[in-house]
């Protein structure tokens, strides 16, 4: 498996990242309601225009997972299920930090996604009782 950068965010490469994104959204998100999940999913495209890089997780040609930042925030993370468990994340995560990722968020509804980011060393240092878009859906500030 290799991680590297993704250079070009054309058309093909973002249906690649959001087909990653709703795969990993579907086994990992059960409590989003479907309409929102739908209105997400319509919005992802968008975010990436608002990231510095992107990088990718490659098992021969193939993404599996993907990971995105801003600053040193992760916006992303997301791995596909099918390839859960294979050390994919934890890759993800460390090239993120060498590129300068300290803090994250993550949805409080997410208990696995919690504990792979505290495994990793991160720490809980606030909550919103809503997302950024004003949801529902509360979010653990994380920091390393």
């Amino acid at each position: 498996m290799k991680i590297e950068r993704i250079e070009t965010l054309g058309e093909p490469q973002i249906a690649m990242l959001v087909r990653i994104w709703e795969r990993s959204v579907f086994e990992t998100h059960d409590f989003l309601k479907v309409g929102d999940y739908r209105k997400f999913k319509t919005m992802i495209p968008t975010y990436f225009e608002h990231t510095d890089s992107v990088i990718g997780a490659y098992e021969d040609s193939q993404c599996v997972g993907f990971a995105a930042q801003k600053g040193d925030n992760l916006d992303m993370l997301f791995v596909d299920p099918d390839h859960f468990g294979k050390g994919i994340g934890k890759k993800l995560l460390s090239a993120m930090e060498t590129m300068g990722v300290k803090t994250l968020d993550v949805n409080e509804d997410n208990p696995n996604a919690r504990l792979f980011y505290e495994a990793m060393g991160y720490r809980v240092v606030r909550r919103s009782a809503v997302d950024d878009n004003g949801n529902p859906y509360p979010i653990l500030h994380m920091e390393k």
